[in-house]
C-alpha cells in the first residue's frame, strides 16, 4: 500500500522528506502551489518550469492533488 502525500498541503520540509524529492524540488512545487492556489493534476504538475520530467515521473504514484 501507497501512502499518497497531500502536495496541495505540505511545507517544502515535509515534501522534501519524500526519498524522490530534494529540499530544491519541494521548494519550487510549493513556490507554484503558493502562486496558482493549488497544484490540480500531473499534467499541470509537469509543467513546472525546474522539475525534471523523470523526477516527477517517479514521484507521482505518491501524490495526492486533493
Amino acid at each position: 500500500l501507497v501512502e499518497k502525500m497531500p502536495v496541495n498541503r505540505m511545507r517544502p520540509e515535509i515534501l522534501s522528506r519524500h526519498p524522490y524529492l530534494n529540499f530544491e524540488q519541494a521548494k519550487i512545487i510549493y513556490e507554484y502551489r503558493r502562486k496558482h492556489i493549488r497544484i490540480r493534476s500531473a499534467d499541470e504538475l509537469r509543467k513546472i518550469k525546474g522539475l525534471r520530467s523523470e523526477d516527477i515521473e517517479k514521484i507521482l504514484i505518491y501524490l495526492d492533488f486533493s
